[in-house]
């Protein structure tokens, strides 16, 4: 197993979306929307590309993690 961490580009979006979506379908504590806020935080004004990350295992995204500082 080879675990690698690396930002998340543009051609990751739909995988990670998906990946949170399925995330959280069946999670007890959800509002069903979480898969959108990544959506809306990457589209948002404040966005850093590299502060969103994806881990792949043998080529296949398995998390993710989105870091999100709101410029005041």
């Amino acid at each position: 197993m080879n675990l690698i961490i690396r930002q998340e580009s543009s051609e990751y979006y739909k995988i990670v979306y998906k990946l949170i979506k399925d995330a959280f379908d069946e999670a007890e504590n959800t509002d069903g929307d979480e898969h959108n806020l990544v959506k809306r935080l990457i589209k948002s004004k404040n966005y850093i590309p590299q502060l969103s990350l994806v881990a792949s295992i043998d080529n296949e995204i398995v998390g993710h993690i989105h870091l999100y500082f709101p410029l005041i």
